[in-house]
């Protein structure tokens, strides 16, 4: 059976189009787990009703509590697993009727290739959708212009394209999940790709089965990456830009602190290298990302790295 997870917050407008979405899928063999954030509209109560009147036979309702924020609720549900395979959802989006159905498929297929003792990670490309649900793009990745077979630990130190709600973890994976999640994780899908990338295996499954909805309530969000993409990075300014390059630098610390054990040597030494790389002059920082391979996959993502480093 495969545990679904889904933490939501003020998700009224939206929640039970995805539940109905669930409620569609050709494959029942799920459990949805659910965490309610300490919404202050009417989410809990259309879930409740959702769930019964889709015919979401094994639901179970955590405790709901103070705002833990997005990573730390879904740390809470990731707590309560007991599954095969783990999934998880955001309120907002529309699942393809058989998304079910082919990741467990694809994560057998995965596990027989690498062995169910490997942690696995699988993901898979979105379709990009407005709030109306009209399609704005085929394709999440080449919308964001994200590379799909992203799998190195150098390459996800510094930059994911790993969306939580297009990916699926085995149970060796989830046995391998230390929690809570650290307050440095940027997104718990970035976290948790760092930790199969060092550990198991990244793989990307190159099918489209949610609809993902950009809306002004989305918690990361959208953007489309264009030709003048690089006059984002200006627009943001240099002190902006080495804000969020310092957070990857500290989730990087704070993934090696809870994982460093488990590390090998090659994988310690890149992590730590990332993690200290502000510490180091200017010049020996430029010198360090050549040593490891830290980049990015568009020249304009880099040239706003390397501006900010």
């Amino acid at each position: 059976m495969t545990d679904i997870l889904l933490s939501t917050y003020n998700g009224a407008r939206f929640v039970r189009e995805f539940l109905a979405s669930l409620g569609r899928q050709t494959c029942r063999d799920f459990r949805l787990l659910v965490r309610d954030d300490g919404s202050e509209d009417a989410t809990l109560d259309i879930v409740r009703e959702a769930v019964a009147d889709y015919g979401i036979s094994k639901a179970v309702f955590l405790e709901t509590g103070r705002h833990l924020g997005v990573v730390q609720s879904y740390g809470e549900l990731l707590r309560q697993c007991s599954g095969q395979d783990v999934m998880f959802a955001d309120q907002d989006d529309i699942w393809h009727d058989n998304k079910v159905a082919e990741m467990q498929r694809l994560m057998r297929e995965a596990e027989t290739r690498c062995g169910n003792t490997t942690p696995l990670l699988l993901h898979s490309d979105l379709r990009v959708c407005s709030e109306d649900g009209s399609l704005l793009a085929d394709s999440f990745l080449d919308w964001q212009r994200f590379p799909r077979h992203a799998e190195r630990l150098t390459e996800l130190t510094v930059q994911n394209n790993v969306t939580g709600c297009a990916m699926m973890i085995n149970r060796a994976m989830l046995e391998r999940c230390r929690l809570p999640f650290p307050q440095e994780a940027i997104c718990h899908d970035w976290y948790l790709a760092l930790v199969a990338s060092a550990l198991g295996k990244v793989i990307f499954a190159d099918q489209t089965l949610v609809d993902y909805r950009v809306h002004s309530g989305n918690c990361i969000g959208a953007r489309r990456y264009g030709p003048d993409s690089w006059l984002d990075w200006l627009r943001l300014g240099h002190s902006e830009l080495k804000r969020r390059l310092n957070l990857t630098q500290r989730q990087a610390g704070a993934f090696l602190r809870q994982y460093g054990d488990l590390l090998a040597a090659t994988a310690q030494e890149t992590v730590s290298a990332w993690s200290g790389i502000g510490d180091l002059p200017k010049f020996r920082r430029f010198a360090r990302c050549l040593k490891f391979g830290f980049r990015k996959n568009t020249l304009a993502r880099n040239l706003g790295m390397w501006w900010a480093i």
